[in-house]
């Protein structure tokens, strides 16, 4: 797969901004499997997750 792109500025920002993803995201942008990239993206450490994934997240909104 590849991308194509008009000015080498926007390819170069690309291709870091790929470099910096995990190896799963990366596999399924070469799959064309895009509607993983989202889930794929979010953070998975601890921190976020107790705040993010606890179930009472609403409550350390207010």
């Amino acid at each position: 797969m590849y991308e194509h792109y008009n000015r080498i500025d926007t390819a170069f920002y690309r291709e870091k901004q790929v470099q910096g993803w995990s190896r799963a995201k990366k596999e399924a942008l070469m799959n064309g499997e895009l509607e993983k990239l989202h889930d794929l993206a979010e953070c998975e450490n601890d921190t976020h997750y107790l705040v993010f994934r606890a179930p009472d997240f609403d409550m350390l909104k207010k």
